[in-house]
Order: C-alpha cells, then structure tokens, then sequence
C-alpha cells in the first residue's frame, strides 16, 4: 500500500520564525496608511479578524514598490513571493472610518536557491 505524506512533510520539517516585532512606531523605515471600510466591520463596528492579513499583504506590496521592486515586475519577471508563516497578535481593535498605519521593516535575508525573506509589521493609529 501506498502512504502519502502530509504536503508540510514534503516540503520539509515546519520551521517556526521567530521575529519579535517592535512596538514602537519609529523603529520601522516604512509605512502604509489605510482606512478602515464598513465591509471589513462587524456588528459591533469593529474590524473582522480576517481583514488583518488583506492590511498586511497591502502594506507588504506597497513596501516593494517603496523599494523599487513592484511586486507586478517581479511578476511579469517570473518572481513569486509565497507567504510561508504568519502570525497576528491583536492588542486594540480597530473601528470604522479610522485611518492605521501598517508599519514594515525587512528582518533577515537570505540568497539561496529560493529567497528567504522575513518581515514584522506593527499597527497604529494615524
């Protein structure tokens, strides 16, 4: 009989990243502002817990473009980025209409057959 394995065995053992992110806002070279839409609300007002990822990829493609590299270059080059980990500790929520900042800062990277980078971002209020 034939075993499969789980695909995070074929790729390789699970590797845990570990960036400890600032909490302060100066500590990071860049920035996105976004305002916040009543579709990414709840009942209550407050932002849905999956709406935070769609902020964060927003603010990791503003920061290619920031640094030259549009992430549609990169694209049409054949260069794909995979998000591998993420993590979303949730301190204070966020409201309707309120303007965040998405706060991005490049922790490590490395040159090896596949591209490893990792980034820690922060919000707060604009």
């Amino acid at each position: 009989m034939l075993q499969t394995q789980p695909n995070w065995l074929r790729y390789g053992a699970a590797v845990r990243l570990s960036v400890e992110p600032s909490l302060d806002a100066a500590t990071y070279p860049f920035h996105h502002r976004i305002r916040v839409r009543f579709a990414e609300t709840d009942a209550m007002g407050i932002v849905h817990h999956s709406r935070y990822l769609p902020y964060l990829e927003a603010g990791r493609i503003e920061y290619l473009r920031h640094l030259g590299h549009p992430y549609s270059e990169m694209r049409s080059a054949g260069l794909d980025y995979a998000v591998l980990e993420c993590f979303v500790q949730y301190r204070q929520p966020l409201r309707f209409d309120e303007q965040v900042d998405v706060h991005l800062a490049l922790a490590s990277a490395t040159r090896s057959r596949a591209s490893r980078a990792n980034s820690r971002s922060h919000f707060s209020g604009a």
